[in-house]
């Protein structure tokens, strides 16, 4: 077998620099990483920003009291829409009846409440002539009609 010739020895390997802690290439991944995560972050929490607000733990019908044991807290996403609505984190005002029906489960919206001594409204309870329909629940919205008994169109007030 034949030897082959010794080529030319190599020159030693250079580095141009020794890496360091001050390198730009670094330093300039490090503020890239640092400003993803610290935008992340601050979507993140700005999309997760949450608010306290009351919702009708049962329905409530015009002139029910709007009590805490009627109600429940939800934590919602309104942004500027939460203060149309009753807030949890503030106490809850006393003597508030609602003003309108509000169904189980629902917002309680401030245009439902109402301080109920500010209110010239009161209750009335009627007794039906006749049974009351299948379909009638609490909270319905019914038209009641009233004719004065001396009015000349009603029966008693007719002229024979």
């Amino acid at each position: 077998m034949a030897a082959h010739p010794p080529g030319p020895p190599s020159p030693p390997a250079v580095r141009l620099r020794r890496p360091g802690w001050r390198d730009p290439r670094l330093l300039l991944g490090v503020m890239l990483v640092a400003g993803s995560v610290a935008l992340g972050s601050a979507v993140v929490s700005g999309a997760a920003r949450t608010v306290p607000v009351y919702a009708a733990a049962r329905p409530l019908v015009p002139g029910d009291p709007v009590e805490a044991d009627a109600l429940v807290v939800r934590e919602v996403r309104l942004g500027e829409a939460a203060d149309g609505y009753l807030r949890a984190d503030a106490a809850l005002p006393a003597g508030l009846v609602a003003v309108r029906t509000v169904g189980a489960g629902e917002l309680v919206p401030r245009a439902a409440v109402a301080d109920g001594a500010a209110l010239d409204v009161r209750p009335v309870a009627i007794t039906p002539d006749g049974p009351l329909p299948r379909g009638l629940a609490e909270g319905a919205t019914v038209d009641l009609w009233f004719v004065p008994p001396d009015a000349p169109w009603s029966a008693a007030g007719a002229v024979a």
